[in-house]
């Protein structure tokens, strides 16, 4: 039977040859899983680790005792943010890419963001009545690369 630490050893060769888009988009596939047991702590291990490898600031996820895996998070200039910590500008950088991404008939109805938080986007689009909401999650999970944040 495999230990903890076979699993960390064994995800962390996985996990380090990754690129740093591949690497975030795996550790925000963690949101939201409440499973637990070896393999899941050894995973979790070799994703707080590897975070510290790349010298990635991971201070808006946890410290040196405890992670929360609550939200996902985006990369930006080596640091970690909430999608509520961007900037508004990136927030709809990231918006508009995973629109154009994932909805591209929906562009020529020009969305726009109106508000944000971790958990949900509100926009608005021409030619349609009300407010639409989406899942934070969605643009870090279905978004390719980290991007949004560097145009």
């Amino acid at each position: 039977m495999k230990t903890v630490k076979d699993y960390f050893l064994e995800f962390k060769t996985e996990l380090c040859r990754l690129n740093d888009d591949e690497f975030i988009g795996r550790f925000n596939g963690t949101v939201g899983i409440s499973a637990f047991g070896f393999a899941r702590q050894g995973y979790l291990w070799a994703l707080e680790e590897e975070l510290k490898r790349r010298e990635i600031d991971f201070s808006s996820v946890g410290d040196e005792k405890i992670m929360s895996y609550k939200y996902v998070f985006f990369l930006k200039d080596r640091k970690l943010f909430r999608f509520s910590e961007l900037d508004k500008k990136d927030a709809e950088n990231w918006f508009k890419q995973y629109m154009s991404e994932n909805h591209l008939d929906k562009i020529k109805f020009n969305p726009k963001m109106i508000e944000y938080n971790d958990y949900q986007i509100r926009f608005g689009m021409q030619k349609h009545q009300g407010v639409l909401v989406m899942e934070t999650n969605n643009i870090a999970k279905k978004t390719t690369g980290n991007n949004a944040c560097k145009k």
